[in-house]
């Protein structure tokens, strides 16, 4: 996959890194995922501001797995809360920014009302 000419906002964890890279959202950014390069990506949030889009990537057992989620699109079809969590390890960084997706659920258990059950928890960049 390639990323090209987007500001970026995250960061990337190499294989032979000992903390994860952070990426800035000011210069425009072309970014390479290989699976098949070395030192491989282990790790990465992104967040692309212009297109509100968040990337995810994942590398198991030797795949790199990726997940592009268009914010727009999730804010029609479900609802969220916001969450912070501590960055450790990343320079100049206090806290990653998710949103907490939650789908509208039919429960027999409940008499059949409907519950909010977690769905998908997307990176929306940082606060400094």
């Amino acid at each position: 996959m390639e990323i090209k000419n987007r500001k970026i906002e995250g960061y990337l964890w190499y294989s032979n890194g000992s903390a994860p890279i952070v990426c800035s959202s000011t210069e425009p950014k072309d970014i390479s995922i290989d699976e098949k390069q070395n030192p491989f990506i282990i790790e990465g949030l992104l967040w692309d501001y212009e297109n509100k889009t968040s990337i995810t990537i994942k590398n198991i057992d030797g795949k790199c797995l990726i997940r592009e989620d268009d914010i727009d699109k999730l804010d029609e079809e479900m609802i969220y809360t916001e969450k912070k969590i501590i960055a450790h390890r990343l320079k100049d960084v206090k806290w990653l920014k998710f949103r907490q997706y939650w789908k509208r659920v039919s429960d027999p258990e409940c008499l059949g009302m409907y519950v909010l059950t977690p769905n998908k928890l997307v990176f929306v960049g940082f606060e400094k």
